[in-house]
């Protein structure tokens, strides 16, 4: 994966489960995405499977988190798929008609990419990555 300030992706393959319940196993194709100068405190992940490529912003501090505890509240929450033989999150998308969509995604591509994110901007530098690109929109030097 190369990184850049301006964007870092990863594509994952995600699967379609309801209620608990796989109905769907048809893999989703989706991207989660990172562009510091745009919102350093965020992921995107975009579903591409759709013709509008839906996309859904997550906290990257949540994000991080959601391996090990369950996380969020309201129409993103995340958490560790219980009873797993290999470690997978669970992304529970709310949406606006109060249908609830759980996606499961592999832990290792999704931990790579934000260990790849963490690198490029720590914890707590955030602040710095969006002056910057604040600066580069009005055309300042950084």
């Amino acid at each position: 994966m190369t990184i850049t300030m301006s964007e870092v992706s990863i594509t994952c393959r995600l699967y379609l489960r309801v209620n608990g319940l796989v109905l769907w196993r048809m893999p989703l194709r989706a991207q989660l995405s990172y562009v510091p100068r745009e919102n350093p405190y965020a992921v995107c992940l975009t579903f591409l499977s759709y013709p509008d490529q839906d996309s859904w912003w997550i906290d990257r501090d949540a994000f991080s988190a959601a391996f090990t505890r369950h996380v969020g509240k309201g129409s993103v929450r995340l958490g560790p798929l219980p009873g797993g033989r290999s470690p997978h999150l669970v992304i529970s998308l709310r949406c606006a008609d109060g249908e609830v969509n759980d996606l499961v995604v592999g832990a290792g591509r999704a931990l790579e990419f934000l260990a790849e994110t963490f690198e490029l901007v720590p914890s707590g530098t955030e602040s710095s990555a969006l002056e910057a690109g604040l600066d580069d929109f009005l055309g300042r030097a950084s």
